[in-house]
């Protein structure tokens, strides 16, 4: 790790000492779920309407056997509410058919069902398995191209590869949830409050917009 990479790293840590997952569930199958509803949608829409659908729907055994037009319906206040209810059911089916109903622990396996991207599949192995993993959302995405950890047109796959290259492997996990709090609250993606921010002496987005 570079001087300047491992002072990102101590900032954060600094800044974001509370940083967590904002998706609520208590189980793997509860993570993932929650975790492809939040797609293209806020954290607080997905935990405003997970209760009842986790409460019809226990586990992977039942969403398989689901109506799609009743998970449509229970989710229907989300973005793409058809395709995911589609591939909750989907990956259910496929859970329960290849992995005994549980959730499997491997990002092969993951980003084999329907629906589940590497994000995704990244998420629920931080979350749910405590397994090194660095999830690339659009705050992540944002925060480390203007920190110049990535490029502009770097792909998801490349910046997860980069910020894995660039800081300690026991701080993936914490880090991806500092970051995404520094891209909520400070960094946005219109009008970032630069000079508010801890990196502005390090940040090459700065130069660009003061």
């Amino acid at each position: 790790m570079t001087k300047r990479n491992k002072i990102i790293q101590n900032i954060f840590a600094l800044y974001y000492p509370d940083a967590r997952c904002t998706l609520n569930f208590a189980n793997p199958f509860q993570c993932l779920v929650a975790t492809c509803l939040s797609a293209q949608t806020n954290d607080k829409a997905v935990n405003l309407l997970t209760p009842s659908l986790f409460s019809k729907y226990k586990d992977a055994y039942e969403l398989s056997k689901a109506d799609y037009e009743d998970v449509k319906n229970c989710i229907k206040r989300l973005g793409l509410y058809k395709n995911k209810a589609n591939n909750l059911i989907k990956l259910s089916q496929e859970i329960v058919s290849r992995f005994d109903g549980k959730v499997p622990s491997s990002l092969k396996d993951l980003i084999s069902l329907p629906g589940v991207g590497i994000k995704t599949a990244s998420v629920v192995l931080a979350e749910s398995f405590n397994i090194p993993s660095f999830p690339i959302d659009t705050h992540c995405s944002r925060v480390l191209i203007r920190l110049g950890i990535a490029k502009e047109g770097d792909s998801i796959e490349t910046i997860m590869d980069k910020a894995k290259k660039s800081f300690s492997k026991d701080r993936w996990i914490s880090l991806h949830h500092q970051i995404i709090q520094h891209g909520r609250t400070i960094c946005l993606a219109r009008k970032a409050k630069c000079e508010e921010c801890p990196f502005k002496e390090l940040c090459t987005f700065k130069a660009n917009v003061l």
